[in-house]
């Protein structure tokens, strides 16, 4: 027999606030639009290393939370 769907709630819970976290922590991602903004109207490759590294971020929380998604849905048709 497997895992509960209490114990899998609380385990998706808890990577659910932990992916949060990587966002607030992570990302400033006031600060990125405005670098984004800034960089429309004066390109640097200070400005454009900047956007890379939020957007690359952004991708690594975005492929996490499709990750966790998959597997709640998958744990849902158990």
């Amino acid at each position: 027999m497997g895992e509960t769907w209490e114990a899998a709630n609380r385990r998706y819970g808890t990577s659910q606030v932990r992916l949060r976290n990587r966002i607030s922590n992570d990302v400033d991602t006031v600060a990125l639009k405005r670098t984004i903004y800034e960089y429309a109207s004066s390109p640097s490759q200070d400005k454009l290393t900047v956007i890379t590294n939020g957007l690359t971020k952004l991708e690594a929380i975005h492929k996490d939370y499709s990750e966790l998604r998959d597997a709640i849905v998958a744990e849902m048709k158990n």
